[in-house]
C-alpha cells in the first residue's frame, strides 16, 4: 500500500478552541490478505481509497464529521474478480454542559448499505 496523507489543525491557546483536518489517500499495489474461509484476495487501487477527518473543538462542544471513500479491485487465486466501491460518512457532536451527543455513519461498502445512528444523554 502507498499511503500519502495530510495534516491541517489551528488551536487558540486561550480558549482552547480549534479545527483538525486530516486526509489519507491509499493506493492498493498488490497487497494480499486471506479470508476466513481461506480465500486469498490480492487488492490493487481503482484508483485508491480516501478517508477524510475534520474535528472542531469550541468552549463545551467536540465535533466530529469525515468520510471513507473510493474504491479496489480484487482477484482471488481461483480467477473470480470485482471492483469493491467504498462510500461512508460519519459524524459524531458531544456537547459537555448538556452531557449529551449524537453520532451516525451510513453509506455502502462493496454494494452493502448500511445506516446506524445514537444518541446519548
Amino acid at each position: 500500500v502507498s499511503v500519502d496523507a495530510d495534516l491541517e489543525g489551528q488551536m487558540d491557546d486561550e480558549t482552547g478552541e480549534g479545527t483538525l483536518s486530516f486526509t489519507l489517500i491509499q493506493i492498493h499495489n498488490g497487497c494480499v490478505g486471506e479470508s476466513e474461509d481461506g480465500t486469498v484476495f490480492t487488492l490493487y487501487g481503482a484508483p485508491s481509497v480516501t478517508a477524510q477527518l475534520d474535528m472542531e473543538v469550541a468552549e463545551e462542544m467536540f465535533a466530529i464529521d469525515g468520510a471513507y471513500d473510493g474504491a479496489v479491485d480484487w482477484t482471488t487465486g481461483d480467477d473470480r474478480e470485482g471492483t469493491c466501491t467504498i462510500d461512508v460518512m460519519f459524524s459524531m457532536d458531544m456537547n459537555g454542559a448538556t452531557q449529551s451527543g449524537a453520532a451516525s455513519m451510513q453509506g455502502s461498502v462493496c454494494g452493502i448499505d448500511f445506516s446506524k445512528s445514537v444518541s446519548f444523554n
